[in-house]
Parts: structure tokens; C-alpha cells; sequence
């Protein structure tokens, strides 16, 4: 193999390792955002049940 043609593949190998690190980040990024969406929708769940029963304990005293 000619040394321009290896200096090429190294070049494509390299844009290709760029390429596929940049998207890793780009899913790990959105991962987390859905994530944290759904934490504070269980947390305002949570605080709802919490309203209600604490609603319905007073009610029945």
C-alpha cells in the first residue's frame, strides 16, 4: 500500500472516531434531559399523592 493511501485510511479511521464520539455525546446529552423529565414528573406525582392523602387523613380526623 502506498504511504498517501495509508495516511488517507488514517485520516478516514480518525473523522469516523470523531464522528461516532460527537453522537455518543449527543445521546448520552439526551438521555440525560429524558431522564431528568421524568424524575420531576414522579416528584410532582409524588407530591400530589402526598396532598391528597394528607387531604383525606384530615378529613376523616
Amino acid at each position: 500500500m502506498l504511504r498517501r493511501e495509508r495516511k488517507e485510511e488514517k485520516r478516514q479511521r480518525l473523522a469516523m472516531k470523531r464522528y461516532v464520539a460527537l453522537r455518543m455525546e449527543e445521546d448520552i446529552e439526551t438521555y440525560i434531559e429524558i431522564v431528568k423529565r421524568k424524575a420531576a414528573r414522579i416528584r410532582k406525582a409524588r407530591a400530589r399523592r402526598n396532598a391528597a392523602n394528607t387531604e383525606k387523613k384530615h378529613q376523616t380526623q
